[in-house]
């Protein structure tokens, strides 16, 4: 009896390879896919989270040069809790924070206002504060006399992936004498 030598796979091995291999391959995809989107969020959270602390920075200088914070008709004791900030500026001009959103997009920005006393704008110094953002859910303000918190809350990811982020200061305006 003269034995035949085989070479090669028989059809049955093939497919039995190509199935692990498309396994290994659904397995690699499955995390690469979980990879880039962690890192998709990881970079939207460091850019909101840098903006954020840009608008804190910003905020926090103008609070410490202010005489105070302006409660316009409250108790000066009282908290208030508002969609704006407002600042007593040593030379007199009224500052103010809020969140806007430009017509016609889905971002928001933290702006700066600046008024003389009398309520003309003073030329140069308002403005955006922060890029504009998709991710920020609310921007509070709360303040009573001297102190104030600025609290600002965003959101990274979508689903049930989606993360909270939120920045939170306690300021003061601590040029109570008004002077420079």
């Amino acid at each position: 009896m003269v034995t035949t030598r085989r070479s090669g796979f028989t059809l049955i091995e093939f497919m039995v390879a190509i199935g692990v291999l498309m396994v290994v391959l659904a397995g690699t995809l499955m995390a690469l896919g979980s990879y880039y989107r962690m890192q998709a969020m990881q970079t939207d959270e460091i850019l909101l989270q840098q903006n954020f602390r840009y608008a804190m920075d910003t905020i926090s200088n103008d609070a410490r040069d202010a005489t105070a914070f302006t409660n316009p008709g409250e108790i000066p004791d009282n908290f208030r809790m508002s969609d704006s900030l407002t600042f007593t500026m040593p030379n007199g001009n009224i500052v103010s924070y809020d969140v806007e959103q430009p017509s016609g997009s889905t971002t928001w920005i933290i702006f700066r206002h600046e008024k003389t006393a009398d309520g003309a704008d003073v030329v140069g110094s308002s403005g955006p504060v922060t890029e504009p953002i998709n991710q920020v859910l609310n921007v509070y303000f709360v303040n009573s006399g001297t102190k104030a918190i600025v609290i600002l809350v965003g959101a990274v990811g979508s689903g049930s992936n989606r993360r909270l982020v939120s920045s939170v200061s306690l300021l003061y305006a601590r040029n109570r004498s008004g002077a420079t």
